[in-house]
């Protein structure tokens, strides 16, 4: 019977989307409705003998009739299952009688298995065990860490325990409007009839809806609440049986309990991989995954695309994977959803396009500040380097934008007193977002630093360390920008780090640092420039401290030769530069040698 009856009702549809496939949703209904009301065996089975039930953890529409049980949902399959199954949806709750069961709209989620939120689960349960509101955002703020799988999955666990009695509503907070979506689950899932017309605001309806509303107690997900003072009026109506849990981005005040949902642990993030990936690539190339899951910041939607990407591809290794996100990064196929079906992943956007949502809410200024932030290192950024990037705005107002709209957004983090850190993604994000007059604030960001590494004595202290230490990640991009500083700014980064790395007997690291303030003179200042003459004695004398003679004694005859072509025998940086050399032949022994240089620096 049920079989046949949900075949009927398919086969009838099929019909007309093969005769019109472009009909709309509200055609199809319209068709259907028309079709039952002209065969009474259908509206007879209908109308007296299917109930709908919502027990356990099913998924999909489910239709009990005389004669077994059919579903719809994710066993239905047709060309455009969504559409078929909508309007299957629709047409069954106009004609079913009073659901049996716990009441309940969840959608369908497409988790193959539900990792690393074991705690996060915990501390739901008990927050909305003691009080009426919990609210779920992100550490780090993005959309993609997992609010939303994470209230779906508390919801189903909630619903195979049969914990609110009384229904479990969810409505889509940012697509409808919240009063409105609680009177439909009453009227269409509790067959409640409408509210009287004498009633004339949603408020007012909705709490005649609750006076109403059997059972208890009631859970209400309200997901990715963007406005929760549009929201509130309704949830004041709501009586004390029913518990709301709302992810959202935003860092909601003290009336409403917060669980702040932060990126997986590098361990569940690997069990993630592995669960999707579905073969031995993970274990096999462990090194390779663990800088994947770093390079996605272990966030959720991230690792869930390119994993069912890597899925999809098994001849392809993890490092080419790396490859092609690190050439085109946010736009990498893998992170753009395509490919994949409406019903095989819960998050229905891609990294980029969740993202945008929260970018489409920011104002000019609070765009701005982003996009500015993104310029600065993947580190912890010391608040007052930005305030120096901005020195016409007053620090309260260029502080408001950064609490009320970024951290308030959750698209920046307050990670320790004074500091301030953007997600690797967002931060991927907002730096694509830098386009117009990317290259002006590129040079201030690049300024404010190099007015830092001047601050680097040639000495370096344990003080000097410890207030450097915070600063090293960004002076390490500063030469990244050397083409746009003038003079010695090109190399004043290099030169602090340098000191710094030496300081703490870094060698090697400082040596790296001298060399490339080397090239960077090289090539734009030029072989013969005063500056390649003063990084080639900086890199001789890391070798002479170091012993390196031979490879000390080329760069200061070098040195010495650009001193006497640009400023003549004569000069005193001359002068120093005989000095320099002839020190390195005294290191050696080589008395004879230095004596003729110690004497013609004498003389000038």
């Amino acid at each position: 019977m049920a079989d046949l009856l949900i075949e009927r009702l398919v086969e009838q549809l099929a019909v007309k989307l093969q005769g019109e496939p472009a009909v709309g949703m509200n055609d199809l209904i319209s068709y259907l409705r028309g079709v039952i009301e002209a065969d009474a065996f259908l509206k007879q089975a209908l109308t007296e003998k299917a109930v709908q039930i919502n027990q356990g953890d099913a998924r999909g529409y489910q239709v009990l009739v005389e004669g077994g049980q059919a579903y719809i949902g994710q066993h239905l399959h047709i060309s455009d299952p969504s559409l078929v199954e909508t309007v299957l949806e629709t047409i069954l709750k106009a004609y079913l009688s009073q659901p049996v069961g716990i009441p309940q709209n969840l959608p369908l989620s497409g988790v193959v298995k539900f990792v690393g939120r074991e705690e996060a689960m915990t501390q739901i349960a008990e927050k909305l065990r003691g009080g009426q509101t919990v609210a779920i955002s992100s550490v780090s703020g993005m959309g993609g860490v997992g609010k939303t799988e994470l209230a779906l999955q508390y919801a189903y666990e909630q619903l195979k325990r049969q914990t609110y009695p009384g229904g479990i509503c969810w409505i889509s907070a940012r697509s409808q409007d919240v009063g409105v979506g609680l009177l439909d689950f009453a009227r269409i899932r509790l067959g409640m009839p409408e509210p009287p017309d004498i009633l004339e605001t949603v408020e007012q309806k909705l709490a005649w809806v609750c006076q109403r509303w059997r059972g208890e107690p009631i859970l209400v997900v309200l997901d990715d609440v963007v406005n929760y003072e549009a929201i509130q009026p309704y949830l004041d109506v709501l009586d004390s049986r029913f518990r709301v849990l709302m992810t959202t981005r935003l860092k909601l005040g003290a009336a409403v309990q917060r669980l702040e949902l932060e990126v997986l642990t590098e361990e569940a993030s690997l069990e993630l991989l592995r669960v999707l990936v579905n073969d031995a690539r993970i274990d096999e190339q462990l090194a390779d995954a663990k800088i994947l899951c770093e390079w996605l910041g272990y966030l959720p939607l991230g690792l869930e695309l390119v994993g069912r990407y890597l899925a999809k591809k098994p001849d392809l290794s993890l490092a080419e994977m790396l490859g092609r996100l690190e050439a085109k990064k946010l736009a990498a196929q893998a992170l753009v959803r395509e490919g994949l079906g409406v019903e095989e992943m819960t998050a229905k956007l891609g990294v980029a396009a969740a993202f945008e949502l929260s970018w489409a809410e920011l104002k000019e200024d609070a765009r701005l500040l982003s996009q500015v932030l993104s310029i600065f290192a993947l580190a912890p950024i010391p608040w007052p380097l930005v305030e120096q990037c901005f020195p016409d705005w007053e620090p309260e107002d260029l502080e408001d934008c950064r609490d009320d709209r970024l951290v308030g957004c959750s698209l920046l983090a307050r990670v320790g007193q004074g500091q301030y850190e953007l997600h690797q993604l967002i931060r991927e994000f907002f730096a694509a977002k830098l386009t117009h007059n990317a290259e002006p604030w590129t040079r201030t960001v690049a300024q404010v630093l190099t007015a830092v590494a001047k601050t680097t004595p040639p000495t370096v202290t344990l003080s000097d360390l410890a207030r450097l230490e915070p600063l090293l990640p960004h002076l390490e991009i500063v030469p990244d920008f050397a083409h746009l500083l003038e003079g010695t700014d090109k190399i004043w980064a290099l030169a602090g780090l340098a000191r710094v790395a030496e300081a703490q007997s870094r060698w090697a690291a400082a040596e790296g640092y001298y060399k490339r303030s080397l090239v960077i003179c090289e090539v734009q200042l030029g072989a013969d420039h005063l500056l390649t003459a003063g990084s080639l004695n900086n890199l001789a004398a890391l070798y002479k401290s170091q012993g390196r003679y031979s490879e000390a004694e080329p760069l200061l005859k070098r040195s010495l030769l650009i001193k006497e072509q640009q400023l003549g025998a004569d000069h005193p940086d001359t002068a120093t530069s005989l000095n320099n050399l002839a020190a390195l032949y005294n290191s050696q022994g080589r008395h004879s040698e230095a004596e003729p240089l110690y004497k013609r620096s004498l003389l000038i």
